[in-house]
């Protein structure tokens, strides 16, 4: 049917195919018999699709479609020397880094790597449809109850990492640079910038440590470079793990410690329960304790 609206007439779609139009026209018409729907209008010029066939053909493509890409994903399988991962973070620095690193000492000459700066709960969606093998994300004191709720619900499993007391991450010229450590009531005046959870944007999904009361001076992002450029630039600050990572975090950022929370940063890192880690994964765990200093 593809191949018919491709060429415009069951003639030239059967000269293409190498088969007689005969038995084009025929599976044509048992299609249409068997499904009680009319695909193709016969015209002086050809053929053309009516309303059911236009509709027939959107599901017709999303199979061929379906069926190409599992094709390709078992032929891939035999592949000795081929590559494949699937990685779905929150907006880390030390998430990159680790994702480099893995690029770097991939010594396959075939790969399709995928690194997904999500919001939380797509992070969970991606590892729970299995789009991605491995997650990155965060818990802490408040949110952790309900995350490993949501977490075993989806049949997905948190491996922690590491625990990290939070810390701002501020532009080198900021008023508050001058301090060892800050406080909540010392960023009062300053505008915190957060990343946007889309249309879960329920606090328990936030990226950074919660605090109690919303700041007065709110920034959402979606993007981690437009995240570091808006800190590089304005007196706005971050709540986060404090890593400054060369050449990942913008060179004009520092960080400071952020005393008077008791919260921490729990990282660690999420994949559907009962199902085994392959080799690519398990390297790009590696990277990510070397980058976390574990």
């Amino acid at each position: 049917m593809i191949k018919i609206v491709e060429y415009g007439s069951i003639n030239k779609a059967a000269q293409k195919l190498f088969v007689s139009q005969s038995s084009i026209s025929h599976a044509v018409r048992k299609l249409e018999d068997e499904l009680s729907i009319t695909i193709f209008e016969r015209t002086n010029n050809g053929v053309e699709l009516t309303i059911e066939g236009i509709e027939f053909l959107h599901y017709a493509n999303q199979l061929v479609e379906q069926a190409s890409m599992l094709e390709n994903y078992y032929m891939k399988k035999k592949i000795k020397d081929y590559t494949e991962l699937s990685i779905s973070t929150q907006h880390y620095a030390f998430a990159v880094d680790a994702f480099i690193k893995f690029l770097k000492h991939n010594e396959r000459s075939r790969y399709n790597l995928f690194l997904r700066e999500s919001p939380t709960y797509d992070i969970i969606k991606d590892v729970h449809n299995k789009r991605s093998a491995l997650g990155i994300m965060f818990l802490s004191y408040r949110t952790e109850r309900f995350l490993r709720q949501i977490l075993d619900y989806n049949n997905i499993e948190f491996n922690e990492l590491k625990r990290i007391k939070p810390h701002i991450f501020i532009r080198k010229d900021h008023p508050l640079t001058h301090k060892e450590k800050v406080t909540l009531d010392d960023l009062s005046d300053f505008p915190c910038i957060s990343f946007e959870q889309g249309i879960s944007n329920s606090l328990d999904f936030a990226e950074e440590i919660l605090v109690d009361g919303t700041p007065e001076k709110m920034i959402y992002v979606q993007d981690r470079g437009t995240m570091n450029n808006i800190i590089a630039n304005t007196d706005g600050y971050n709540i986060g793990t404090g890593y400054l990572l060369p050449g990942i975090i913008d060179s004009q950022i520092t960080a400071i410690p952020l005393e008077g929370i008791e919260d921490e940063i729990i990282i660690g890192w999420i994949k559907l329960k009962n199902v085994e880690l392959i080799d690519e994964v398990k390297i790009f765990v590696e990277y990510i304790k070397d980058s976390i200093n574990i």
